[in-house]
């Protein structure tokens, strides 16, 4: 299965943002499984929009690249997006979003976590079959774009 993985960039567009903020210094591992994040803020100085999450380290990172891993399933993929989801506290902000933590049982719980996770490798899928392997890929908001190229939304 074609995937995104972070990459190691040295034009990242980002190092001078984590010179000037050592909190934002922390990377995902190159190499490491990345997805966009489900929830972008409206913080415009905020680079969630722009990066891509680790699924293990949870950390960013501003470019990834297209590789094709035969061992990865697409159900592979899927249940990493989950666990990742799980782990990063997203269960929680999808049940307190109702109200009342008991507004939402278990199953719709999981229903809104499966629906987050196909959402995010459908969002992999696209920018796989876009692009060739071995192309690294930034994100303009929504969108997934060939480095140095600007998305046309």
């Amino acid at each position: 299965m074609r995937v995104l993985v972070a990459t190691t960039d040295a034009h990242d567009r980002h190092q001078e943002e984590r010179r000037r903020h050592p909190s934002v210094a922390r990377r995902a591992i190159e190499g490491e499984l990345v997805v966009t994040d489900p929830a972008e803020c409206a913080d415009a100085g905020c680079t969630c929009r722009s990066t891509f999450c680790g699924i293990a380290s949870g950390d960013p990172t501003a470019t990834a690249v297209i590789v094709d891993l035969p061992h990865i399933s697409r159900d592979d993929l899927l249940d990493a997006v989950r666990d990742r989801l799980v782990r990063t506290g997203c269960a929680d902000l999808v049940r307190d979003t109702g109200g009342a933590a008991d507004d939402h049982d278990d199953d719709d719980i999981q229903d809104a976590l499966d629906a987050i996770a196909l959402e995010q490798v459908e969002i992999i899928e696209r920018a796989c079959a876009d692009h060739e392997v071995g192309t690294v890929v930034v994100r303009d908001g929504p969108n997934l774009v060939e480095r140095g190229q600007r998305s046309a939304a």
